[in-house]
């Protein structure tokens, strides 16, 4: 076996779009180029710490998780793929490629599971389905529903508007709102410092100094019933090999917020 692998035609999903490109496992790293944007995916084989082969629509594909929590998936491969894909794994990353079937069941209840950015939805243990957090543009609940809405892409002719999950109340523990315990996951609490913005979700976490704050924005929603604050920053925060240019808050124009301030009155003063 060769220091390198190369498959061409390895397609890559981005928000109901296709995109081909070229894929390459080398012993340092794992490339990935897109024929369509340019964009390139480059992983540090001494961070991958998952590997899994399912068989999808295009063919059978390949799941990579990393130690920091990224996932990275690509199909295309052909089912005589796998032998050489695993042997190369083994020699040269000591990681076992494992099968993993999924569920086509065609059942649409189970359970959700969150793992780094990917929500899964799982039946008897097998994913149905999974999404990316970074595609949901919104979390809203009703009365045991929560309601995820999703960044449309222009270049697909159908999209995924959005996804209702029905939550039975829980019986187990009536401290906990089971509805409110999912709308909380994948999301960021804020919190403010007097030089720096602090992120801080399930899986990443970012300090994001003042100096980096370009523009602030205050645009109304479609639905005239919300508000978006947008942060402009330069430089951006950085996910994987993804450069974040704007951070979007969403408020509820009727929803009213109480907050008490850690700071002095002299403090208050001199920020206004």
């Amino acid at each position: 076996m060769g220091d390198t692998l190369e498959f061409s035609d390895i397609y890559q999903e981005h928000k109901g779009s296709w995109n081909d490109g070229r894929l390459r496992f080398s012993k340092q790293t794992v490339v990935y180029k897109s024929s369509k944007t340019g964009k390139v995916d480059s992983i540090p084989a001494a961070e991958l710490n998952l590997a899994h082969w399912r068989r999808v629509c295009l063919g059978h594909g390949i799941k990579l998780g990393t130690n920091s929590g990224h996932v990275y998936k690509y199909d295309g491969f052909r089912d005589t793929d796998l032998e050489k894909i695993s042997e190369f794994f083994k020699t040269n990353y000591k990681l076992e490629v494992m099968e993993k079937d999924m569920c086509v069941k065609g059942w649409n209840w189970g359970t959700t599971k969150f793992s780094g950015p990917l929500l899964a939805f799982e039946i008897n243990d097998n994913a149905a389905f999974e999404v990316p957090l970074s595609n949901v543009s919104q979390c809203a609940t009703g009365k045991n529903e929560v309601t995820l809405e999703f960044h449309q892409n222009d270049d697909t002719e159908v999209s995924l508007m959005e996804v209702r999950f029905y939550v039975p109340p829980s019986q187990s523990d009536e401290r906990q709102d089971p509805v409110e315990a999912l709308l909380r996951i994948g999301r960021y609490d804020i919190r403010i410092y007097p030089t720096f913005l602090h992120l801080h979700g399930k899986t990443f976490d970012y300090k994001i100094p003042y100096t980096t704050v370009l523009r602030l924005f205050l645009l109304p929603h479609k639905d005239q019933r919300q508000m978006f604050f947008v942060i402009s920053l330069d430089p951006p925060i950085k996910q994987g090999q993804t450069r974040y240019h704007f951070l979007i808050l969403l408020f509820s124009k009727e929803e009213e917020l109480s907050l008490t301030l850690n700071m002095s009155e002299e403090d208050v003063e001199r920020a206004l």
